[in-house]
This record gives structure tokens, C-alpha cells and sequence, in this order.
């Protein structure tokens, strides 16, 4: 994941925190949290991963030997924070078994459509964890030829969720030495990253909503594209602080600042009003869909009879009105007239 890109940069910055150093870390820093073989959650540590994914960030869960299901279903199982995809159930034997891609549309695996499917499908596992049964909104991503999920999906208040069926290292899969593995890992990644992201990217006129840790804070500061600024107030919501702005409607930056009781402001957010999509939207049109729409009512000619189906277009052209052949000739004799008029009046001086 640290690998350096073509400039040179990180493409993912990774900072490794030891098991059980989960409640002292400050998870506001990280877009997407990896959680790899951890046996248990305190719910102190299951409430700061829900608080996680309300502000948009992502959480990715590898088995493992070391996974307790007991311990996760009861403190992020539908009892808990309600954070998993499913309950966690048992450990099968999944020699033999092949995968398949479950919703060929999903980000996860989008990349991995067609010839490039071929490094992950055949990818030999050994052990794996089976949830089930599964909550309404998860959606299986990779699965095995029997039914079980291997990579499952959730989105969770604003946030995303990803469950990894088998471990991250080689105790269960040789997964972790195919060259499907680091891509996949990139492509989970993203798609949970991306939670965060689409939070923040709103369409004009819609409102923009957001919140801050904590239940003492009283007012934000909101700048618009525009440059003009408004104060909040904040309302409380377990233990956090929330604010609201209805209709914006001028596309551009809009920065929210919480101001302290001291008039300074920290900890910012920054949101992007973006036109809605649908105008630009270049749709091809058909006689009866301008008429029925966008000049309803309107008396127009219709000069093309394109079909928009791949027909090669045939304009119709209008008649071209030419001028009678006489008219023509007694132009070019008064023409010839005047050459010769002149012509004479200049023999006469």
C-alpha cells in the first residue's frame, strides 16, 4: 500500500497500530481503518468505529484465526453498533472451493471484469468465516461457488464497511502472495474510502450536513462560495455535535469552521457544491421526444429523419427556388448595353 507512485509520492500513507491501541487512537486523522485478525472489540472501541463511519470513513474487517464470533456479533452484530455486514458465524473448510464475482458492477471489482478476473478467481483458499445470515443492505461482492461470501459490503450512517472472509496473511489463504491481492487491497481502499468523499461532494441546492466530536461545542462558522458567512448552531446527537444549511445554491467550496468559546476557530470541514449532473447530460433526441418535450407546444420543422440507431443520418434538404433562364438573359443584355453605351460616348468625345 506504501509503494511510491510515478512522482514519487505515497499513494497510501499507513500508519500500523498495535492490537488493543484501538480506543487510544485518534481515528479522525485516517480515511479507512484496516482491523486484521483482532479477536475482540470493547464497546468503548465499537462505538468509536461507528463514530468513524458517520463522519464518512471506512472500515475493513480481515478473519482470521484469532476472530471470536461470539465477541464481535455481540458488541458489532445488530446488538452492538450494528456495523457488520452479517453475523459472524463459523469457521468452514474452503479447500476446493472456487470464487466467482457477485456484483460484477461493484467498485471493488470492477477492475477486475473480464482477462483480469482470472488472477483472483482461482485463487486457493483454505479456511474462511462465514457470515450469515446477512443484514438487508449488505451486498456480496466475491463469493464462493457454494454461496459464501469472501468479500461483503455495507454502507453504515454515511460510512462504508467491507468484510474479508479469510485473513490477510497466509494462515488461511494463499491469497496474500497472488498478484490479485494488492490491487484488490487498493480497490477496497478506495470504495471505502469513498464514503467520506461523497459526503462532501453535494449538488446545488440540496443542504449540506455535517458533525463534530464532542457536546460542548455551541455555534460554526459557515463560509459559501460566495464568500458570504454564516453562523450556525449546533444540535446535540449522542456525542456529537451537528449543524445544517438548507439550500445552497451557488456551486463552489463552502468551508465550516467550529468557533470556540474564545472566538477562534478549528477544527474545519470542506464541502464541494458541484451543478447536477443531468445538464450534462448530452442525450440524443427523436422527433416525438421534442415534441412531447423540450418544445412542447412549438411549431417547428422537423429536417432530419435519423433514426439515432447507428443509420447513417439523411438530412432533408429543401428545394432550392432557381430564377426563370429570360430573366437571366435580359440581365446580361443590359449589361452588355451599358459596356457599349460607354463604349460610344467615349468615340464621341
Amino acid at each position: 500500500l506504501e509503494a511510491s507512485d510515478e512522482a514519487g509520492g505515497k499513494r497510501v500513507s499507513v500508519e500500523k497500530v498495535p492490537d488493543g491501541m484501538l480506543s487510544e487512537t485518534d481515528l479522525n486523522a485516517f480515511d479507512v481503518v484496516f482491523l486484521c485478525d483482532v479477536p475482540h472489540f470493547t464497546p468503548g472501541e465499537a462505538r468509536q468505529l461507528r463514530s468513524h463511519l458517520r463522519r464518512g470513513g471506512g472500515v475493513v474487517f480481515f478473519a482470521g484465526p484469532n476472530v471470536t464470533a461470539e465477541a464481535y456479533n455481540r458488541t458489532l452484530g445488530p446488538q452492538g453498533e450494528d456495523v457488520l455486514p452479517g453475523m459472524v458465524s463459523r469457521v468452514i473448510d474452503a479447500t476446493g472451493k472456487e470464487l466467482a464475482i457477485a456484483s460484477e458492477r461493484h467498485p471493488i471489482v470492477d477492475a477486475f471484469s473480464g482477462p483480469a478476473s482470472a488472477g483472483l478467481l482461482y485463487t486457493p483458499i483454505d479456511k474462511m468465516i462465514v457470515l450469515e445470515p446477512l443484514v438487508s443492505d449488505a451486498v456480496p461482492v466475491l463469493v464462493c461457488n457454494t454461496g459464501e461470501p469472501i468479500v461483503t459490503a455495507r454502507e453504515v450512517d454515511g460510512g462504508r464497511v467491507v468484510f474479508v472472509a479469510v485473513s490477510a496473511d497466509r494462515s488461511w489463504s494463499a491469497w496474500p502472495l497472488s498478484p490479485s491481492f494488492v490491487p484488490m487491497i487498493h480497490e477496497i481502499v478506495d470504495y471505502a474510502a469513498a464514503g467520506n468523499s461523497a459526503a462532501r461532494n453535494v449538488i446545488a441546492g440540496a443542504a449540506i450536513s455535517g458533525a463534530f466530536e464532542g457536546t460542548t461545542l455551541n455555534r460554526v462558522t459557515v463560509t459559501l462560495p460566495d464568500g458570504e458567512r454564516r453562523e450556525l448552531s449546533l444540535y446535540r446527537d449522542d456525542d456529537r455535535s451537528r449543524w445544517r444549511l438548507e439550500n445552497v445554491y451557488t456551486t463552489g467550496v463552502v468551508e465550516v469552521a467550529v468557533v470556540q468559546a474564545d472566538g477562534t476557530m478549528s477544527a474545519t470541514q470542506t464541502f464541494s457544491v458541484n451543478c447536477p449532473a443531468e445538464e450534462s447530460d448530452l442525450e440524443c433526441f427523436d422527433e416525438e421526444a421534442i415534441r412531447r418535450g423540450l418544445l412542447s407546444g412549438v411549431d417547428f420543422r422537423y429536417r432530419t429523419n435519423a433514426t439515432f440507431n447507428g443509420a447513417e443520418i439523411e438530412p432533408e434538404v429543401a428545394a432550392v427556388q432557381y430564377l426563370p433562364a429570360w430573366l437571366l438573359w435580359c440581365a446580361l443584355v443590359v449589361c452588355g448595353l451599358e459596356f457599349w453605351v460607354a463604349w460610344r460616348s467615349g468615340q464621341g468625345a
